[in-house]
């Protein structure tokens, strides 16, 4: 799903041309379960200040800002509805301008590791309460946008991501699920032993790396990835692989694009036919693996189906799949055993 703001205002006329996405919300759940998605996943907000500290966002002039417990229920409650379950994350956002530049990932304290998690550990115990309250299904311990994603080799991290996996299940009581590429920082499987489930998100640019943006080649790739031992050996119940892939040309080797900025006429061309691409050669490695994989997560969802001219904002080259080709081979892949 699409990050769910409020009022997201074009930087140049924002009097005028905003957009509230939070009214679009059951519509979008109609929108996903109509094309056969089960699964909605929605992010939260926690903000990193630049002393390090946490908190949560209660602005409405902060662009991103944490769901009240009344927010989240009706979500919870919108999706279980259309006989969808509801996944939480809560991503880590600059509360104050260049806070995340303070956050050293090279050989970090043992200081600096002690506040980050600590203070992380006490937004995820008082989201997990809340997601608990709402009914939410699943539940993601570690942040996206600002992560705390260490090396296992360069940083001391002592059980920290198990303590924090072991601190969420107390406080949640459903299933808990971590998030990323945890090849680096859990070697071990130790954080992985703590889960019900797991997202894998290797970027497109890695795993399309080496290969063509064709159907072959992109399923290769796939299959490769698959493969992988630290995939194929992750111990979680639930393994879930999660794709943004935007839909400009040579987005499978950059990678995201924010659809909320402005661009010079002509930087990006449209291309939506390798992001449909990427869609079925992720269904059928899927299909064809060996590797038990529970389902895909598209990210980025838009609320809309109006695009340039029509609207500002850049959900034509994002990595919405909606009114894309990639939307129909969904469709095709999630409606076909229904």
């Amino acid at each position: 799903m699409f990050d769910i703001w409020g009022n997201i205002c074009h930087p140049d006329a924002w009097m005028t041309q905003c957009e509230d996405n939070t009214k679009h919300i059951d519509d979008s759940f109609d929108r996903a379960k109509s094309i056969g998605s089960g699964l909605i996943m929605v992010t939260d907000f926690a903000g990193l200040n630049k002393d390090l500290s946490m908190s949560f966002i209660t602005s409405p002039f902060s662009g991103a800002h944490t769901f009240s417990q009344d927010e989240l229920t009706a979500m919870a409650a919108k999706a279980h509805a259309n006989g969808q379950k509801l996944m939480l994350i809560t991503n880590l956002y600059d509360n104050e301008k260049g806070a995340r530049d303070g956050i050293v990932y090279e050989n970090p304290s043992s200081a600096m590791l002690d506040k980050l998690f600590s203070d992380w550990t006490s937004i995820i115990e008082a989201q997990a309460k809340k997601a608990k309250a709402a009914g939410v299904d699943y539940f993601i311990v570690n942040p996206r946008d600002i992560e705390l994603s260490y090396e296992a080799k360069s940083a001391d991290l002592d059980g920290r991501y198990e303590k924090l996996a072991t601190a969420a299940k107390a406080g949640f009581g459903g299933k808990v699920c971590g998030w990323g590429t945890p090849f680096a920082f859990d070697p071990k499987g130790m954080f992985a032993g703590k889960l019900d489930c797991y997202i894998f998100d290797w970027s497109v640019q890695y795993i399309f790396e080496k290969a063509q943006p064709d159907l072959a080649g992109m399923q290769q790739a796939w299959e490769d990835y698959f493969a992988r031992s630290e995939v194929t050996a992750f111990s979680t119940p639930e393994k879930y692989v999660l794709l943004l892939m935007p839909s400009y040309e040579g987005a499978y080797r950059e990678g995201w694009v924010e659809p909320v900025a402005q661009y010079p006429d002509g930087k990006y061309a449209l291309d939506w036919k390798t992001q449909a691409i990427a869609y079925e050669s992720l269904f059928r490695a899927i299909q064809a693996t060996s590797t038990k994989l529970d389902g895909i997560i598209s990210y980025g969802y838009w609320w809309t189906d109006a695009m340039p001219p029509a609207m500002w904002m850049r959900s034509d080259i994002s990595q919405s799949i909606r009114g894309k080709d990639a939307e129909q081979v969904f469709y095709e892949w999630a409606t076909a055993k229904k």
